[in-house]
């Protein structure tokens, strides 16, 4: 029997390509983003071999990305292709993560054999919602801080109508390979603290109390691998009182960065907390008296920055009783470790 990994060339996808060659067993097709023939051979190249391997590809935005699979015997599929970026535009956001779901359920739907469609969501699927987040469908529409959120429900959504047998593992937002704090996919986190290690922002919006889930990546991989036979919702984060708040992050950051002779020389100052209205104000005053350096920085953390006044709590018992592995990390050390990495490499620049 065949497993079919989309977006094997992601950061997820690659991760949980690698945790079923490790294990075994079954063949695996493993589906790349490629617009054609020579972008597909270039990315084929670097990823691994084997003779339970092969290799498709496609574009989720084309009419048919699926049409070189062989669904005859596919049994599951794990659906990790789609843009992350909390700053995706909106048509970009519903052309791939929306309706690129929606043909990959309906190419599961072709193949005999299913037994499982996974989807790889995101916890912030559940919008502007606050207070108690439990592992189930989201009811009603929430509100959305941006695009990406919302793209990632209506995906949502397009698996759980689909009349099919499906599982959703709503990831929360990884900022570390390992628990050694290494770095290979820069996000909205990283980039954040990049702005604030070069001085480039002095103004953070939201409240220094609010919780933030971080996890790592290969704590991801190794739960959506765990989770693959089961059905319903699965939170891939740490219960609320093993998170971390965003003030306490920010003086972590700190700590390591003050470690640094360059940035000890810059004597730059931490950021003060915006309130959400201040904020939007200076937002949308951006292009009348802002360079282009200021309004790069502020629009880069804009998309998130009303998640950082809700206090929300991701509810995780059905992930840890069909994880008994888990273990919630130290939240500080891994916060350090991953700071530290990024100073030292200059955020993958050396």
């Amino acid at each position: 029997m065949s497993i079919l990994v989309t977006g094997a060339n992601g950061y997820v996808g690659r991760s949980v390509a690698a945790g079923l060659l490790a294990a075994g067993g079954d063949d695996l097709i493993l589906w790349l983003h490629a617009a054609n023939d020579a972008e597909a051979a270039q990315k084929i190249a670097a990823m691994p071999k084997g003779g339970a391997v092969n290799y498709a590809w496609g574009d989720l935005r084309s009419p048919n990305p699926f049409s070189h699979v062989d669904r005859s015997r596919i049994t599951k599929v794990i659906h990790t292709a789609a843009v992350t970026r909390f700053n995706v535009e909106e048509d970009l956001a519903r052309k791939v993560n929306t309706e690129g779901t929606a043909k990959a359920v309906a190419f599961a739907q072709t193949c005999p054999k299913l037994e499982k469609f996974s989807f790889v969501g995101t916890v912030y699927a559940s919008g502007l919602a606050c207070g108690k987040i439990p592992e189930e469908t989201v009811r009603d529409r929430p509100k959305f801080s941006n695009f990406y959120e919302q793209s990632k429900y209506e995906a949502e959504q397009a698996v759980t109508s689909a009349g099919i047998p499906w599982n959703i593992v709503r990831v929360a937002t990884v900022i570390a390979d390992d628990d050694t704090g290494h770095v290979t996919q820069y996000n909205a986190f990283h980039n954040t603290l990049k702005l604030v290690f070069y001085g480039l922002i002095s103004l953070l919006p939201g409240n220094p109390s609010t919780p933030v889930y971080f996890v790592r990546g290969d704590f991801v991989a190794r739960a959506i691998l765990s989770l693959l036979d089961q059905t319903g919702v699965f939170h891939l984060c740490d219960e609320r009182d093993k998170a971390i708040t965003l003030g306490r992050m920010v003086d972590i950051a700190f700590e390591i960065f003050r470690e640094d002779t360059d940035f000890k020389a810059r004597r730059i100052l931490k950021p003060l907390y915006s309130d959400k209205q201040s904020f939007d104000t200076l937002v949308e005053g951006l292009d009348s008296f802002a360079g282009d350096i200021v309004n790069q920085s502020i629009r880069s953390v804009a998309p998130f920055a009303s998640q950082l006044f809700i206090d929300k709590e991701f509810l995780n018992e059905r992930m840890r009783a069909h994880c008994p592995w888990y273990a919630p990390p130290d939240i500080e050390g891994l916060i350090r470790r991953t700071c530290g990495d990024l100073v030292r490499t200059r955020w993958g620049r050396t």
